[in-house]
């Protein structure tokens, strides 16, 4: 029994693919373990996928929440469901609208997508003093103005945008808020390239290890999401920011695994010629190998500039030793000049989600 009074956090969450879906399987095993710990208890009002969306203003319970789960997970629509409706304004708007007609001023906005354009739901919701928290990088890399109207709602939070459940972004804003002044961020953040840099030293061509990470559901569905470095450059640019560095993405310098050219393919052709690609990457695992080295693709947030690509890196160091999709990062500081490192599991939307599902308890607590 809950030694604390129990009060409702309403959520808003749009997207439900995988981060969203594994999110709202936590909320359903954790709830009652939350009104134990917090005196918190996790009710959903609305969510919301890219074709239509649902809401509920005494909360979804626990049946409803699996009716979606259920949808989800055999491809349909949230407009397939009793109640579900679509949205000619947008999905996000259209929860937006109804939301400030019936639900509390308090609730949390969850955005759980990978989508492009949200930026203006989320600054409506921001200015109406929703809480925020935020898997999806897009709307943190747009312009700085976007990106500093976002950060004065004190009930924002983003851990999800860098290293999926590594407590980056808490551990900077800690060191940061204790005085101390940080020099350089650096670190391997995407499991992908870690995965294909692993299989690589391991000896298997490039275009092989790239089908087996689109197997295992490692890459996008189109990998050059994740080839092409532009993931990778958004985390170190969100670093950036933290850290209250004044850039913008086309300031951040990326090297690409893939030729420009190769943007116009269709996903097939793209992954055919990746095949050309093996040979010069056998020869760049070798030529590490020589400098008693390993390929890494890192981001390094340094001296005021960021940048991202592939380097060489010693054996005999931590990054060096990182295996499979785990992430690193090592932040220095004044108080660290041997570095502060994180490091562990840095792609898989279990740990994501749950880094989601933190947020929001965190958001919760700094209600009014």
């Amino acid at each position: 029994m809950s030694i604390v009074p129990v009060r409702s956090v309403q959520i808003i969450q749009l997207g439900i693919g995988g981060v969203g879906r594994a999110l709202l399987e936590q909320v359903l095993v954790t709830r009652g373990r939350l009104v134990e710990r917090r005196g918190l208890r996790l009710d959903y009002l609305g969510l919301a996928d890219s074709t239509g969306y649902l809401v509920n203003e005494a909360g979804m319970d626990d049946t409803q929440l699996r009716q979606v789960l259920d949808a989800k997970s055999q491809g349909r629509s949230l407009t397939d469901l009793p109640g579900g409706q679509a949205a000619t304004e947008g999905t996000g708007q259209a929860l937006l609208t109804w939301l400030q007609h019936v639900g509390p001023a308090n609730a949390v906005w969850v955005d759980a997508t990978a989508a492009h354009g949200l930026e203006s739901v989320l600054l409506q919701a921001s200015e109406l003093g929703y809480g925020l928290v935020l898997a999806n990088k897009r709307p943190l890399v747009t312009s700085l103005d976007v990106f500093h109207t976002l950060l004065r709602n004190r009930r924002l939070r983003h851990e999800a945008t860098v290293g999926a459940g590594l407590p980056v972004i808490y551990t900077i804003h800690y060191l940061l808020d204790a005085g101390d002044d940080i020099t350089a961020v650096e670190g391997c953040l995407s499991g992908t390239m870690g995965y294909l840099c692993a299989q690589m030293e391991l000896g298997t061509a490039f275009s092989l290890a790239l089908a087996r990470a689109r197997s295992l559901r490692y890459t996008e569905p189109d990998p050059r999401e994740d080839l092409g470095g532009v993931d990778v450059a958004r985390k170190a640019l969100i670093l950036a920011r933290v850290l209250g560095w004044k850039l913008e993405l086309s300031q951040v310098e990326v090297e690409s695994f893939y030729p420009p050219t190769w943007d116009s393919l269709t996903v097939a052709e793209f992954l055919e010629a990746t095949k050309a690609l093996d040979g010069q990457f056998v020869e760049a695992v070798a030529q590490a190998r020589r400098r008693d080295s390993v390929l890494r693709y890192v981001a390094e947030v340094r001296d005021g500039h960021c940048r991202v690509g592939l380097r060489d890196v010693p054996t005999d160091t931590l990054m060096g030793g990182l295996k499979g999709t785990d992430n690193i990062v090592s932040i220095y500081s004044t108080r660290y000049p041997r570095p502060l490192v994180i490091c562990g599991a840095g792609a898989g939307v279990e740990v994501t989600a749950a880094a989601v599902l933190e947020d929001i308890v965190e958001v919760a607590l700094t209600a009014h």
